[in-house]
């Protein structure tokens, strides 16, 4: 009984790891162009959008290291705190 139930389990692993990247939607923000274009109210608004639109280019997927390293620094050097 054990055996069986380590296979399904096993199995069920198996299939929602291959079918999660094939049902994932691809994103589309429609939202970023309002966002972009709204004034900042303060140093920190300012630094934020900044770097948001620096690490745009990074989706976490792939390059989850670079993105957050680069907002990092990015913050860093606008004096704030990531």
């Amino acid at each position: 009984m054990k055996l069986i139930t380590c296979m399904a389990a096993a199995l069920a692993m198996v299939a929602t790891a291959a079918a999660s990247p094939a049902l994932a939607k691809t994103r589309h923000h429609h939202h970023r162009q309002l966002y972009l274009n709204s004034a900042p109210v303060s140093a920190r608004d300012a630094a934020l959008r900044d770097c948001n639109a620096a690490v745009a280019p990074y989706n976490n997927r792939d390059f989850q290291g670079t993105q957050i390293i680069r907002y990092n620094g990015c913050m860093f050097e606008h004096g704030q705190i990531p």
